[in-house]
């Protein structure tokens, strides 16, 4: 477990801690110097990476809502293992139509890419309800869900869907015919498509595609390149100051389509598909980032 404790101790030697094996992109903390050149932060969090691989934790716990019965329970004693209210989730006043899409509270703005006038850390919605029927359709949750996403939104769920639990009723979304799921050892790269609202698919690392490059000091600012090229390749036709990448989060996602999109519509192209930085070229089903040269953190020497 990730606790309290464990994040301020972090934050006070960046140099030892999040520095010295996965660095999270600094862009979205404060960093401050003190003297021998130590980083610091008051605001940082560190990313997957560092926890998860380096640490081998997988749980945050945070304090949630507080019924009135615990007044008299003593907090400050889970302090250093339990994060405080509100820390782990700011929740967002959202509104949405009947069809699932987002009325009010997105945090996706077109005009406003630099960090400081967007953040959207922790963000969730709470009290997503429904459907409970099978007579209800599924579509409008799963819009809402996927929308909410796109704006940079985490949604909570605690409810059954069609009163159905996935044990009684599994149900699988993945198509035989899809051509994504070929077993051709070139489909371990991925694209992103602006006909499809962004999302991702798996494709032959041997096509010819424009890159997308995020500007180095700006996560949701996005260049995509004139030339096309193969997935091997992509690292190097990024122009300066920018590195072929994808994206880390729902919202950085929004600004990547909505780039396309807009470039698609300025030089009145056809085609919206560009590579993005996600592979499994060194192990198949272990999609890393890092480049076409990037390795399966989950693979040890002995082969296992």
């Amino acid at each position: 477990m990730y606790t309290p404790t464990q994040l301020q101790a972090d934050r006070q030697d960046l140099n030892q801690s999040w520095y010295s094996s996965s660095p999270p992109d600094h862009h979205y903390f404060t960093v401050q110097i003190q003297a021998g050149d130590v980083h610091s932060t008051p605001d940082g969090w560190p990313n997957e990476a560092h926890v998860e691989f380096s640490n081998r934790q997988r749980l945050l716990v945070g304090w949630g809502s507080v019924d009135p019965q615990m007044s008299r329970y003593n907090f400050t004693g889970d302090e250093g293992a339990i994060f405080p209210q509100g820390e782990l989730g700011a929740e967002r006043s959202v509104s949405a139509t009947s069809s699932g899409n987002i009325a009010n509270g997105c945090s996706f703005d077109p005009s406003v890419t630099e960090l400081a006038k967007m953040n959207s850390s922790w963000a969730v919605v709470k009290g997503l309800e429904g459907p409970y029927s099978t007579a209800e359709s599924l579509d409008p949750a799963l819009n809402l869900t996927a929308n909410l996403a796109l704006c940079g939104i985490s949604p909570l769920l605690n409810s059954t869907l069609l009163n159905s639990t996935a044990l009684q009723d599994p149900t699988c979304s993945h198509h035989s015919d899809d051509s994504s799921s070929s077993s051709s050892p070139l489909f371990r790269c991925t694209t992103t498509d602006s006909s499809v609202n962004g999302r991702w698919k798996v494709d032959d690392c041997s096509q010819r595609y424009p890159v997308a490059c995020r500007i180095d000091s700006r996560p949701y600012d996005w260049r995509i390149t004139d030339d096309a090229t193969i997935y091997s390749l992509a690292n190097e036709v990024c122009p300066s100051g920018s590195t072929f990448s994808a994206p880390r989060t729902g919202l950085e996602n929004m600004y990547l389509w909505r780039r396309l999109l807009d470039r698609r519509d300025a030089a009145n192209r056809a085609g919206g598909v560009v590579w993005i930085d996600f592979n499994s070229i060194d192990m198949e089903g272990c999609w890393v980032t890092g480049g076409p040269n990037a390795t399966c953190p989950y693979f040890d020497d002995t082969g296992e």
